[in-house]
């Protein structure tokens, strides 16, 4: 027992001393107490404390989305660095928001002011990255990350371990900088004493600083690594660091033979880029979140604090009481300084385990001013696993489970304790068995002991549960060697755990836990066996309604099957399924039904939900995963094909015969017209041969009125249904003259076959986007015509005349930018007119190092894989961008088509864009834009749908359409489709995004 006046901070408040070096004290408190716990002992001249705090029930239930008071939503334009983008509705489910007290993060804050806080655990992304490189992707830039609205008011704060928070989160975006708020308390530590000379001299206490008083508010975060060194105990909210950093390690003084902690890293005024931010919101209002615009690989951390949190009351259901402290192991021995000093490790165990509540221990230290800063209402934890943090409610199973996956602890009770001191440890068996012998600053935390329950030896820990509960320990990968004989160990699978060795058994009301500790195998210990210890305790309360995964049904097998309605039987045992649809469809609705109604259906890579997966291009090859209750996982795969698709030709001739050839099979004589019906991507051949006295103009398809080739011998691929005729025109040895008016796109505006006594009257003048009228083209030569004028048959040239109309370009220009690449002059801007072909080519210098080129994207959209890319400039600001991926990336060539968005044209009319891509390897069949008054899915297989076919069959193209009679108001959806045949010939389809425009109303 010590005086009063050994403990200032004792002043006025009720406490209880006694001396124990051995045996047990037992209290009681009640809900709203705070119990403390002082430990001294004075060894050597120096005094070395243990300071634990208990805030019983102190922390309200957290305030979280389960409530479906809080909405969270993932912002859809959100990207992350290099080519994998952060997929939003993967992200949707991966953001969970727990209550406070989340050791993975270190959250240490104090005082009645958080009470009840929300905190948002932000995810890793869900890609094949590393986890550092998952994270620098998840807060590089400058994103909209997520939006965040709530029901009541609260203050939302942010900070993060190494990015700089405040970055993006200016006070322009309504945030303000935690850290004006605690200038003098920041400068109060960073003025702490100097001239630290073999451990005697001491910090100052602070206590001007009113630490306490400052607890009505959050402080920030507090970072302890344990280690070699504390790193470091500064707040995320603070704008500089500690002035000294305590190494914990123990070094002999040859002076005075004594061993004693070390002061290192006394920098003054360490600049940190430490910060923390925070905002006021009402209720309803939408708050939108940053990313940091950091490539550091530390992760935001979110969190709430409500406006009505100080003073709510909580349930005293489903509690831990009557904790035990064993005094053996609850403070630092240090040996007479002629010996080695033998230090136990410093545990204290207990809780009250109510939703909130928080317990912190630290390993004997001596008075310096670090005791007082950690003495009042903080929290310690660390990063992962660590010690400090030892009892806590936590909405989270990441201690237990393996890459969160599974929910059974969620909402457990987890106790944990500390480590203990640092090695390398070894066992002193012979002159102390239960001592630890420190021979440096490396090593791994272990527990032994004379705890195991047996022959007469006390347990570890015990405790109450004042409510049925199924309590678990995890040794991780080791053995508990003094595991008792009523605990089962779990199954690995079922309960998805992070190590090899759980043990759980369930305890009714009133029931008292007995844990023995670790233990050890004395056939293979030696004087540098290390052990680790158990690290984790759980207690799953029955109230939560939950049933031990290790008892569940691991039936992961398929009750029934139907794809578009249609029942495809299941086959025991089999895992591989082939399904062809129908041919008049381009989409296959896939359902499955577990056998087990508990068991999960996951549908494809991004393990979509449902009761059904749309596949809406074929073929396709979709992974479906069975997940059963007790996480048994089974991969199903299932190959969708469709039917060969029938496409109808028909071809017209008058004045010639035509000479078909399918494939390699000549047919009939299509003279008179013809039709039939055949696969969709075969290849046909015509031939038009003209009868006497006519002479063959060129092949029109009917069905848009476009010139699709004037060489008498016409290939094409077959797509769609189409239309195609052979024009021929009268030779003129009967006096017939023929006259053909086309625009610029090959479509014929007017046919006729004027007589020795008729005209011809010049029709209106086409328009063009990005085009000016300039006249009618005869030979290439412009012909001195115009709309309304009549040509006499005199003025026509015997046989057949073709006008063309012809264009000068617009004055209108429009930027484009390229980065990574040079236009054809070497520049990397410029403004162009409308329908100017541009070519693009990779700057090789600014690739950068360890990367390569990938492929381009134009408005932020794959357009080509190739170093030099050609195109069409749009009637838009165009941005052109190379994108590069590691060196050791394998960059897969993609079909590209893509839709842009559209332009509104006068007169009502509506243009959209498209453009296509296609590797070699592959031939295109068809290629156009679909067109749609509706909303949701269409292909070119839905009523209503307009088709409009480009006439090119090159790999690489534009195409343009424009939509007339479109009224005020009107809105109509559009996407690009390109039919094409692999290097087997089988026929793949691909569509664009949807795009959309409305037509303005006056």
């Amino acid at each position: 027992a010590e005086t009063e006046a050994s403990y200032p901070y004792l002043e006025e408040t009720a406490y209880r001393a006694f001396n124990m070096t051995t045996g047990e004290e037992t209290w009681n408190a009640s809900v709203g107490d705070t119990v403390k716990v002082l430990a001294s002992r004075t060894v050597d001249g120096h005094t070395y404390k243990n300071v634990y705090t208990i805030h019983v029930g102190q922390f309200e239930t957290a305030y979280g989305y389960n409530d479906g008071n809080i909405t969270l939503t993932p912002d859809a334009g959100l990207k992350t660095v290099g080519p994998v983008a952060v997929n939003p509705s993967a992200l949707d489910t991966r953001v969970p928001l727990f209550s406070d007290r989340y050791p993975q993060h270190v959250l240490a804050f104090a005082g009645k002011y958080i009470k009840g806080a929300t905190h948002i655990a932000l995810p890793l992304n869900d890609s094949t990255r590393s986890s550092d490189d998952e994270i620098k992707a998840y807060h590089a830039g400058d994103n909209k990350y997520f939006t965040i609205t709530a029901n009541k008011p609260g203050t939302i704060y942010l900070a993060a371990f190494a990015g700089d928070v405040s970055k993006n989160h200016t006070e322009e975006r309504g945030w303000k900088k935690v850290a004006d708020i605690y200038t003098d308390f920041t400068n109060e530590i960073v003025n702490a004493k100097e001239g630290y000379t073999g451990g005697t001299d001491q910090l100052s206490n602070l206590a001007g600083c009113n630490i306490a008083d400052s607890f009505d508010l959050p402080l920030g975060f507090y970072r302890i690594q344990y280690g070699e060194v504390i790193n470091g105990v500064y707040r995320v909210g603070d704008s500089v660091t500690p002035k000294n950093r305590i190494d914990r390690s123990r070094n002999k003084n040859d002076q005075t033979g004594l061993y004693e902690d070390r002061i290192c890293s006394a920098t003054a005024n360490q600049v940190s880029n430490q910060t923390m931010v925070y905002r006021h919101f009402e209720a309803g209002e939408e708050v939108q979140v940053y990313t940091m615009g950091s490539s550091e690989n530390e992760n935001l951390i979110p969190f709430i604090v409500w406006d009505d949190a100080v003073g709510q009351e909580i349930s005293g259901e489903d509690k831990v009481t009557n904790f035990v402290l064993n005094a053996e192991s609850c403070y630092t021995y240090v040996g007479d300084a002629s010996t080695e000093p033998k230090v136990d490790p410093v545990h204290i165990y207990g809780g009250d385990g109510l939703p909130g509540v928080s317990y912190y221990s630290t390993n004997m230290e001596k008075a310096y001013g670090l005791s007082y800063i950690v003495e009042d209402d903080i929290v310690l934890g660390e990063e992962a696993l660590g010690a400090s943090t030892l009892v806590y409610s936590d909405r989270t199973n990441r201690f237990l489970s393996k890459d969160n996956t599974s929910e059974y602890f969620s909402g457990g009770t987890i106790i944990r304790r500390p480590k203990g001191e640092t090695g390398p440890l070894k066992y002193d068996k012979v002159t102390d068995p239960n001592g630890i012998v420190i021979e440096g600053s490396e090593g791994q935390p272990f527990f032994t002991g004379a705890y195991s329950g047996k022959n007469d030896e006390p347990y570890w820990m015990s405790f109450t549960v004042t409510s049925g509960a199924t309590v678990f320990t995890n040794t991780v990968n080791g053995t508990w060697y003094n595991a008792p004989e009523d605990w089962t160990k779990a199954d690995e699978n079922g309960l998805k755990l992070a190590g090899q060795n759980v043990y759980y058994r369930h305890f009714n009301e009133g029931e008292t836990v007995n844990i023995p500790n670790y233990g050890w195998d004395d056939a293979s210990l030696t004087d540098t066996t290390t052990y680790w210890d158990p690290p984790t305790y759980v207690i799953v309360w029955d109230s939560q309604g939950k049933v031990n995964p290790d008892t569940l049904s691991s039936d992961a097998s398929i009750a029934s099957i139907t794809v578009n309605g249609e029942t495809v039987p299941v086959v025991a045992e089999q895992t591989e399924y082939t399904v062809e649809v129908d041919a008049d469809v381009m989409t296959a609705e896939l359902a499955i039904t577990p056998t087990d109604s508990g068991a999960a259906v996951l549908y494809g890579s991004e393990e979509a939900t449902g009761s059904s997966y749309l596949v809406t291009a074929l073929p396709a090859n979709v992974l479906v995963k069975v997940k059963a209750p007790n996480g048994n996982t089974v991969e199903y795969t299932f190959t969708l094909t469709q039917a060969a698709q029938q496409a109808h030709l028909t071809v017209g001739a008058a004045g010639g015969t035509v000479q078909a050839v399918v494939g390699d099979e000549p047919s009939a004589d299509w003279s008179t017209g013809k039709e039939a019906d055949f696969a969709r991507g075969t290849k046909v051949v015509l031939t038009a041969a003209a009868d006497a006295d006519y002479t063959f103009l060129y092949w029109i398809d009917k069905d848009s009125s476009r010139i699709v080739s004037d060489q008498a011998e016409y290939t094409l691929y077959l797509g769609s249904d189409r239309n195609i005729e052979a024009v021929f025109a009268p030779a003129g040895t009967d006096g017939t003259k023929t006259v053909v008016f086309k625009n610029k796109n090959n479509q014929v505006v007017r046919y006729q076959q004027v007589q020795a006594d008729g005209s011809v009257e010049v029709p209106e003048d086409p328009t063009y986007t990005g085009r000016i009228f300039g006249g009618w083209l005869k030979d290439n030569t412009m012909s001195n015509i115009k709309a309304g004028d009549t040509i006499s048959y005199d003025r026509l040239a015997a046989g057949s005349t073709i006008y063309t109309a012809g264009y000068a370009k617009a004055d209108d220009k429009y930027a484009i930018s390229v980065i990574g690449g040079t236009l054809a002059d070497g520049n990397t801007s410029g403004s162009y007119a409308y329908d100017t072909l541009l070519t693009v080519t990779l700057d090789q210098e600014a690739v950068p190092d360890g990367k390569k080129f990938a492929y381009w994207t134009k408005e932020g959209k794959t357009v080509s894989y190739s170093e030099t890319y050609s195109f069409y400039m749009g009637a838009a600001q165009t941005r052109v961008e190379a994108v590069y991926v590691d060196e050791a990336a394998e960059v897969v060539k993609e079909p590209v088509i893509t839709a842009y968005e559209p332009i509104i044209l006068e007169d009502g009319k509506i243009a959209f864009f498209s453009e296509r891509s296609l590797d070699s390897a592959y031939t295109l069949v068809e290629s156009g834009i679909l067109m749609y008054n509706q909303p949701g899915y269409f292909d070119i297989t839905t009523d209503g749908v307009i088709k409009a076919v480009g006439t090119s069959t090159a790999n690489d193209g534009q195409y343009t359409i424009r939509k007339a009679n479109v009224s005020a108001g009107e809105t109509w959806y559009a996407k690009a489709y390109m039919i094409y045949l692999d290097g087997e010939g089988a026929v793949h389809y691909a569509f664009s995004d949807t795009v959309e425009g409305s037509y303005p109303i006056d």
